[in-house]
């Protein structure tokens, strides 16, 4: 089998994300970011997003913040919003 064979047959994992134009420029920008479908409305755009492993798009949406928001998938969104919690726990100021 060859190297290519080989890479066609690694699972691939998608995201659908929502984001702004700059944020765009600077994804595409990116090596190795597959973006499969790009839809622009006015100063939204919608991306189709493909990576090789769910731990990949989860740090990759981290990376980029709040210009970022996970549109599906649902498992995505809510270890964004976990691991968010922890980050605000860590950095609580405690009285």
């Amino acid at each position: 089998m060859s190297t290519s064979d080989f890479m066609k047959k690694i699972p691939k994992y998608r995201i659908r994300i929502e984001t702004t134009p700059k944020a765009y420029g600077h994804i595409e920008s990116r090596k190795f970011i597959s973006v499969i479908d790009k839809q622009s409305k006015e100063d939204v755009v919608l991306l189709l997003i493909e990576f090789n492993a769910k731990w990949q798009a989860v740090e990759f949406v981290l990376g980029y913040g709040d210009k970022i928001q996970v549109i599906e998938p649902e498992e995505v969104r809510l270890e964004i919003i976990e691991i968010s919690k922890q980050i605000l726990n860590k950095y609580s100021i405690k009285s």
